[in-house]
């Protein structure tokens, strides 16, 4: 069917930087503090919606996403935190499960999305494994919290959105499946920069610089944070590249 429009969702506009430059838009939709693009990507239909951080800003995106353009598939990508020492940084965890930070609401994904994930990973030399994925409602940021939390819910990966749009979808009976390349390797404590952060997950600079002035110790983590974003942001694009072409859905 020419005409099937697959919904990218992510919560941070960095996760999905490559893809966005490359949309051909019709139009723009701000729904703060989602925003949502309608337009073309490599000549195909698309909405590309950016939620905003944390499970609130996804369920609010995700249900005026599905209710107002009716998307025939979702791919949520984004990053997440790796609680198993296996994942490497820009490595993706192709989510067979969610799993609420409650402990007692748990997703199973469809199982052929998920293997046809693994499969564009293996045939495109794309670093991915599947595995469970565990949100939450704060950041878990120090190493030993993730190892807790990821032992705790049987989790390689750490978010903050991901079971919130998997209800909403499955409500909905609307297909999707769920990549998340690991920002934070288990061997990184990520640094939390609070209020720094804006609507749309970018670094607000003048609050920022007020966070390291106050901690300095924050600066020196930085260079590996950046490299760490880099290798993740390519993996996301890559991966949406190979399942927007192959066309599996």
């Amino acid at each position: 069917m020419e005409n099937k429009r697959l919904a990218i969702v992510a919560a941070m506009d960095d996760e999905i930087r490559p893809i966005r430059s490359k949309i051909e838009m019709d139009l723009r939709i701000h729904v703060r503090p989602a925003q949502i693009i309608i337009g073309k990507y490599n000549g195909k239909p698309v909405i590309l919606a950016r939620s905003g951080i944390g499970r609130e800003a996804m369920r609010r995106a995700i249900s005026y996403l599905i209710e107002n353009h009716r998307p025939d598939f979702c791919l949520h990508v984004g990053y997440c935190g790796g609680a198993d020492p296996r994942f490497a940084a820009g490595d993706l965890v192709i989510a067979d499960r969610v799993v609420d930070e409650s402990g007692s609401e748990k997703i199973d994904l469809e199982p052929r999305y998920v293997e046809s994930a693994i499969k564009i990973c293996n045939e495109d030399g794309i670093r991915g494994k599947a595995g469970s994925v565990v949100t939450v409602a704060l950041p878990v940021s120090e190493s030993h919290d993730k190892a807790y939390t990821g032992t705790k819910f049987e989790a390689v990966g750490i978010d903050m959105e991901s079971y919130d749009l998997a209800a909403a979808c499955a409500d909905h009976s609307l297909p999707f499946v769920i990549v998340r390349a690991v920002l934070d390797p288990l061997d990184l404590t990520l640094p939390l920069f609070g209020d720094a952060v804006t609507d749309s997950g970018d670094l607000d600079p003048v609050a920022m610089a007020g966070k390291l002035v106050k901690n300095p110790k924050q600066i020196l983590k930085m260079p590996r944070l950046q490299y760490c974003a880099m290798q993740a942001r390519q993996s996301i694009a890559a991966f949406i590249d190979s399942w927007q072409r192959r066309d599996v859905w």
